[in-house]
């Protein structure tokens, strides 16, 4: 990892590739405006070798709109995510490993792209290059220190570090891919359950750095899902941060997500938590 100042110097560079009228308010953080003009500006600071991003507009949730608000992220690109607040409003966010080989500004791209789609819905940016073959994010996966799995389908599956054992799925898509895994199904459930659910796992998208929740329609099944978009091919640091990430993610959620399954329990869950109606409606 490079000297601080290299860091910040790497920072201000990528972020000025990416908008305008920035401004620096201390060595280590940012404000910037979008380049399309769009009356939104973007926050960026450095923290224990982390670039985040967050935006200024916050929205409030609607507690029966929390399975939809959810299920959004699933749709932006690179590290954008939707977070809930401690006060319960939405905020948009992105948090970016400084390893000296990543490609910042494409990182800081995609990640702005993400939160226009959430804004505008444009169209997401292609981006240049081939499909990866699954030899080479196996070579990757080995040299980021997670040894992986080649599966029939062309997937591939990780252990993560948790307790019991849980597999992530690398899911290659053109120049890059989904690196997630997919945890309890609520598609079945009542609609508190999988609002109780919605709501933590957008608190959980605010307390862990890279990986993202959302909710995810699979051959008739709803499942909770963690997930890492790697638009264009990752590094091995990067996949390497994605894993740590989805581990940590695990240990945040599994035996509570479960717990919420029971409609006594999240009927709680949502009253202590104050996902209310009441709390929560926009104006």
């Amino acid at each position: 990892m490079s000297s601080f100042a290299t860091q910040a110097n790497r920072v201000g560079s990528a972020l000025a590739e990416n908008g305008h009228r920035l401004q620096q308010a201390s060595a280590c953080r940012w404000t910037f405006a979008l380049l399309n003009g769009a009356r939104h500006a973007v926050h960026a600071r450095i923290d224990d070798g982390w670039l985040w991003l967050r935006t200024d507009r916050r929205e409030p949730i609607a507690v029966d709109r929390l399975c939809e608000t959810l299920a959004k992220n699933h749709a932006l690109s690179g590290a954008a995510k939707l977070v809930a607040r401690l006060d319960h409003d939405l905020e948009l966010r992105a948090e970016l490993p400084l390893d000296d080989d990543i490609d910042l500004g494409a990182r800081v791209r995609q990640a702005i792209a993400g939160f226009q789609s959430h804004w505008e819905s444009p169209a997401t940016p292609a981006v240049p290059g081939g499909e990866v073959a699954p030899a080479d994010w196996k070579r990757c996966c080995e040299e980021s220190g997670w040894p992986c799995t080649e599966r029939t389908s062309g997937r591939l599956t990780v252990a993560l570090e948790t307790t019991p054992v849980l597999h992530a799925t690398i899911d290659p898509a053109g120049p890059g891919g989904d690196v997630f895994i997919d945890l309890e199904d609520f598609g079945a459930a009542p609609a508190t359950c999988r609002a109780a659910a919605a709501g933590m796992l957008l608190e959980v998208n605010r307390l862990v750095r890279m990986a993202r929740a959302t909710f995810v329609e699979r051959n008739g099944a709803t499942h909770a899902r963690f997930e890492v978009r790697f638009p264009d091919f990752p590094n091995p640091a990067e996949l390497d941060a994605a894993f740590g990430s989805l581990s940590t993610a695990c240990a945040f959620v599994t035996h509570e997500l479960r717990a919420l399954l029971n409609e006594d329990i999240a009927r709680t869950f949502l009253a202590v938590r104050g996902w209310t109606a009441e709390t929560n409606n926009p104006a």
